[in-house]
């Protein structure tokens, strides 16, 4: 969560390396049975994607099958 208090503080708002960053702390979160925060980040991310991204773009399609798992 560090990496991502850092990018927090120096990118904007909507950039898409906090998706990304929130993303992978999702998987960490979910590998560690957290389902619940894993969801939170996942949530992030697509928010952020949704902004910066095509709606056919592939990174949202990741990111819809990460949340039903």
């Amino acid at each position: 969560n560090k990496a991502l208090e850092l990018q927090q503080h120096c990118l904007p708002k909507y950039h898409m390396d906090l998706a990304s960053t929130c993303s992978t702390i999702s998987h960490v979160y979910h590998d560690r049975g957290n389902y619940e925060e894993a969801l939170s980040y996942c949530t992030k991310a697509l928010d952020i994607f949704t902004r910066c991204l095509r709606p056919n773009h592939r990174s949202l399609a990741v990111v819809h099958t990460n949340m039903a798992n």
